[in-house]
């Protein structure tokens, strides 16, 4: 009688098993890029069950999403705005909804990714970093292929394509984080964001290595990162592209916008060009002209002592800005009609 080999039968288990992988593996995928593209961008996750959370508990209020980079994410606390009313006097959620490093190019992408989880913000605020006109650094192996095609009519780079690509050959590994802080959130094995209760990062200074760095280090490597774009003021036009991109889907879904400049210090103001302010000035307020949109440059708004490092508040200077915030904002939607 014909009996097989230990080597066949061992062959068959690993065929079975390779199979089972990839069937898994794709399945993975699958899902990630068609129910669950947060699972790529973990900051992105965490905001999103935010403004989710806001929007289900109050539907019936109108919402300000203020969307931005990383003096957003660490310089805004809706929280300590208080009530905000608008002119009938209903109630305002707002939401801090920034993702780090964005310039124009994330703060249109941020936009879309509210309105793909059905949040259609009343109002939004739009910030942005002069220098992030020049260049912008995105972490694109982090993004979903629905991510790509709304960036990729701004962004002629044949990276968007391949870093994702490169980035789903591994994706069990690289995106785990993101499956398991849906499916098993205790064997996640990196903590997920933790913001407060409409968006703000209190906590960044201990979630941040960079912040916690030698002060006179940490100068010198956000002078290295800056001072080309301040001294050589240029703006790109795929990014000017991408910010009127902003600006005509908030008119296209009957989104109130406004742009914000956030605070600064003395220091890093020091690090512009001459000639430079008034280009960042002409550049804003012709934008804000052309679309007839309110335009809040809160760059000298703050103290140095409210700096941690030369731009981004420290906690406490965060909550006293926010504060001064609500006030400019609550003017304007006072007024608006």
């Amino acid at each position: 009688m014909f009996l097989p080999s230990r080597s066949s039968s061992a062959r068959r288990e690993s065929l079975w098993a390779s199979g089972c992988f990839l069937l898994f593996f794709t399945g993975f995928l699958v899902a990630m890029e068609t129910r669950f593209p947060h699972w790529t961008d973990r900051e992105y996750a965490a905001r999103r069950d935010m403004a989710l959370q806001c929007h289900e508990e109050n539907p019936e209020r109108p919402m300000l999403a203020v969307i931005g980079g990383s003096r957003v994410g660490t310089g805004f606390f809706p929280e300590e705005m208080g009530p905000l009313h608008d002119k009938s006097g209903q109630q305002i959620s707002v939401v801090n909804f920034s993702h780090l490093g964005a310039g124009p190019r994330m703060n249109l992408l941020q936009l879309h990714r509210l309105l793909r989880e059905g949040i259609t913000p009343t109002s939004i605020v739009v910030e942005i970093v002069p220098a992030h006109l020049c260049s912008e650094i995105t972490t694109i192996a982090d993004l979903s292929l629905a991510d790509v095609s709304i960036l990729r009519p701004h962004w002629n780079d044949k990276q968007l394509l391949i870093n994702p690509a490169k980035a789903r050959l591994k994706g069990l590994f690289r995106f785990r984080n993101g499956f398991l802080d849906t499916v098993a959130p205790d064997f996640s094995t990196s903590p997920p964001l933790h913001l407060s209760r409409y968006g703000g990062n209190p906590r960044w200074l201990e979630s941040h290595p960079r912040a916690t760095a030698d002060k006179a280090d940490l100068i010198r490597e956000i002078r290295w990162q800056f001072q080309e774009r301040m001294l050589n003021w240029r703006i790109d036009p795929e990014l000017d592209a991408a910010m009127r991109a902003i600006l005509e889907l908030c008119k296209e879904r009957g989104i109130r916008a406004s742009i914000a400049l956030f605070p600064e210090s003395s220091e890093f103001r020091s690090w512009y060009a001459p000639g430079v302010e008034e280009r960042i000035q002409r550049y804003f307020t012709g934008l804000c002209d052309e679309y007839a949109l309110p335009f809040y440059d809160c760059r000298e708004l703050m103290d140095d002592g409210d700096f941690h490092d030369p731009h981004h508040m420290t906690p406490e200077g965060a909550r006293r800005f926010s504060v001064k915030f609500g006030d400019i904002v609550l003017k304007n939607i006072a007024s608006s009609p």
